[in-house]
C-alpha cells in the first residue's frame, strides 16, 4: 500500500490514497463537497472509511500472505482517525514482516503507535528533509536489496 500525502512530485492529489496498483481513494478533502460530518485534522476533513475501505484488505493480506515488504507512507493522525487501521497495524507488528513506514515528527501530541513504531528493536529511523531526501532513496533502497528481510 503506499497512501501518498503529496501533490508536488508524485502528481497525486493532496488528500488521496494510491495503491501501488494505483487503486485510488480519498483520505481528506480541505471542503468535501457532500457536506457530510467526518472527523477533522486541522482544515481537513477525514474520510475513514473510504480510507478503509481501500487500504485495510491490502494490508491485512500483506501481513498474512507471502509479501516480503510492506511500504506505508505514512502513519500519522488522520490515518489513526481509523481504530481499525491502528489494529491492522497491529496485525503486521505480530506477524513481524519487514515494513517501510513514513511517520510524522514528534508534534504537540504523541501518537502511540507512531511510537511504538519508533521503538521496534531493529527500527531504523531517518529525518527526511529537503537536503537530504534524494540521496535517502538510494540509501534506503541499498539497505533493503542488502538485508537479510527479503527472500
Amino acid at each position: 500500500m503506499r497512501p501518498s500525502f503529496s501533490a508536488s512530485s508524485s502528481g497525486v492529489p493532496p488528500g488521496d490514497v494510491v495503491t501501488l496498483s494505483g487503486k485510488r481513494g480519498i483520505l481528506a478533502r480541505e471542503r468535501p463537497l457532500d457536506n457530510l460530518r467526518r472527523p477533522k485534522v486541522g482544515k481537513y476533513s477525514v474520510y475513514v472509511q473510504d480510507f478503509e475501505d481501500l487500504t485495510l484488505p491490502l494490508l491485512l493480506d500483506g501481513s498474512q500472505s507471502g509479501c516480503e515488504l510492506l511500504v506505508i507512507d505514512e502513519v500519522g493522525k488522520m490515518e489513526l482517525l481509523s481504530k481499525r487501521f491502528e489494529a491492522a497495524m497491529a496485525s503486521v507488528l505480530q506477524h513481524q514482516r519487514p515494513f517501510l513506514v513514513t511517520m510524522p515528527q514528534a508534534g504537540r501530541q504523541s501518537l502511540p503507535l507512531v511510537e511504538r513504531l519508533k521503538s521496534l528493536p531493529g527500527a531504523v529511523i531517518y529525518e527526511v528533509t529537503k537536503g537530504n531526501r534524494d540521496a535517502l532513496v538510494n540509501e534506503i533502497t541499498q539497505r533493503i536489496t542488502q538485508s537479510k528481510l527479503l527472500a
